[in-house]
């Protein structure tokens, strides 16, 4: 049997196991944390600025990816907000920030509710 095939049958094995696979994912992520640790303890100043720009940059895209893909979804039913004061203080707020001329403030609705609305068309749309 080759090398490569005892690995595979030990892994099988292994999984078969969940007690025994628990353990294997434990020593795993220890080790791992170990080596992480024993990298950044032995790196010059040089390497942990490129380290620390590439996790802000990667950080940032996981951000822009999370923005992205998410929506929010307007569903009937109880509102988000604790109470009906909230809910009126929020709206306020927000007809404060609208432009003060009807069509710029029409314009900039019909882009929110196109950017946050619901996905299908509803009666809201006709009104703009």
């Amino acid at each position: 049997m080759i090398n490569a095939e005892r690995v595979k049958a030990y892994k099988e094995r292994i999984k078969e196991d969940s007690e025994k696979c628990e353990g294997f994912k434990r020593k795993k992520a220890e080790q791992s944390r170990i080596f992480r640790q024993k990298r950044k303890f032995n790196m010059t100043e040089e390497e942990l600025e490129i380290q620390r720009a590439n996790n802000r940059e990667r950080k940032q895209k996981q951000r822009e990816q999370k923005r992205k893909t998410t929506t929010v979804k307007l569903t009937p039913g109880p509102s988000p907000f604790g109470s009906g004061q909230s809910a009126g203080k929020a709206l306020r707020k927000a007809e404060a920030a609208l432009p003060r001329s009807p069509k710029k403030s029409a314009h900039v609705l019909k882009r929110l509710i196109d950017q946050y609305g619901p996905d299908e068309p509803s009666s809201s749309d006709s009104c703009l």
